[in-house]
């Protein structure tokens, strides 16, 4: 026999009340799996140049979809608070409903009044029928579940809107903000030495050469990623664009270039920090190297790449600021004699030189070989300007200011 909607029982023993318990938190459950899903669209995926990067995607959504079955969707206030325009259709129109969503969000999470506007509207907590059903389902006013804000608290709130700031920028300002981070790199520091051998007016006029060349670059990688139905739907990768226009011998070309590139980059670096801060502190090289090694390890056991906006600007920032320190001091430390001897000094013969040659190809080419970037950016630039011009214009702009 089919067992009836409601039974007799259970609505004679007030049953009810633990069948809208469960509703709510159905709903709470679904909130949440959508907010963490948000927010894993609005990080930027360090995507690797070739792989099932369509199948990741896949996988992480029905992570997401599981994380709602079993509870599991690991949000905070803030991001329940960031996202609410876009979670707040989820929540059903009946005020019952609403009320008992909001005593589960209560039971969960602190709610203080003032940093949660957002959040109460897509709740309805404005409206009275809300108000009369959350007071008849708890016996006291609304007012009495709000909590005054820690100072952790408050320090948190400041960080999420700082963070939402910069998240939520003009699609230009991302992806100048993005390129302009993936261009200061280790090799910039190397860049000096290897236009030495050219001299400060040769060496400029070269560097000017080869960057405008990597403009143009840019411009035509961030049109292609704009034509790209995969970049534009977060699913493509740099492998993907070079099948679509040149096919798959030539993608297979580019993994084994990059796989080369990318090892030997690992290496120079991992080889680099372990003799510098080894030499610095006197130690061993090989700890260092471990130390290096054991971080790396750790930062892949994430199983993720991904970074927010907000990350990868911090990072960037950090590294502008140490450069733009060791200049200062170089500039300081270095008597003005020095730079009118250097600019009397220029030799064009140094363009006859392969060793100076090579040094200054190998440098520049390494120091802007950030392309890779603005495929990345692509996913979430262009779903604020699918037209591609933002991504163009941006990652160019981006690029200029860093050359």
């Amino acid at each position: 026999m089919k067992k009836p909607l409601i039974s007799r029982d259970e609505l004679l023993g007030g049953g009810l009340k633990g069948r809208k318990r469960r509703a709510a938190q159905s709903v709470l459950k679904v909130i949440e799996a959508r907010v963490a899903q948000l927010k894993r669209d609005a990080e930027v995926s360090i995507s690797p140049a070739f792989g099932a990067s369509t199948r990741v995607r896949v996988a992480e959504y029905l992570e997401t979809l599981a994380q709602s079955d079993g509870g599991a969707a690991s949000v905070t206030i803030q991001e329940l608070e960031r996202f609410a325009p876009q979670w707040a259709s989820l929540v059903p129109d009946n005020p019952s409903t609403r009320a008992a969503t909001l005593v589960q969000v209560f039971e969960k999470y602190r709610l203080s009044r003032e940093h949660t506007p957002r959040l109460q509207a897509a709740l309805g907590m404005a409206h009275p029928e809300v108000l009369h059903a959350f007071e008849s389902q708890t016996g006291a006013a609304l007012e009495t579940w709000y909590v005054a804000a820690t100072s952790g608290e408050r320090l948190t709130w400041l960080r999420a809107r700082v963070s939402e700031r910069f998240e939520t920028l003009p699609p230009f300002w991302t992806a100048f903000a993005l390129t302009t981070n993936a261009m200061f790199g280790p090799s910039i520091l190397a860049m000096p030495i290897a236009f030495a051998g050219l001299g400060p007016v040769l060496g400029v006029l070269v560097l000017l050469t080869l960057a405008f060349v990597n403009v143009l670059t840019f411009g035509y990688l961030a049109e292609a990623c704009a034509r790209n139905s995969g970049i534009a739907r977060g699913s493509g990768t740099i492998g993907s664009i070079v099948v679509d226009y040149l096919g798959a011998v030539p993608a297979k070309i580019l993994q084994i270039m990059l796989f080369v590139y990318c090892s030997l980059v690992v290496f120079v670096i991992f080889v680099g920090f372990g003799a510098a801060v080894g030499q610095m502190t006197g130690t061993s090289d090989a700890i260092w190297l471990a130390v290096i090694f054991a971080v790396s390890v750790f930062v892949l056991s994430r199983k993720t790449l991904n970074l927010t906006i907000t990350s990868g600007l911090i990072a960037g920032s950090i590294n502008l600021t140490m450069l733009v320190l060791m200049m200062a001091l170089v500039v300081w430390s270095t008597p003005l004699s020095t730079y009118a001897s250097s600019l009397a000094a220029t030799d064009f013969g140094g363009l006859s030189n392969p060793s100076v040659l090579t040094l200054v190809f190998g440098t520049t080419l390494y120091s802007f070989c950030a392309q890779t970037a603005v495929t990345n950016c692509a996913q979430v630039v262009l779903k604020a300007d699918p037209s591609g011009r933002s991504l163009a214009r941006g990652s160019m702009a981006g690029f200029t200011a860093s050359a």
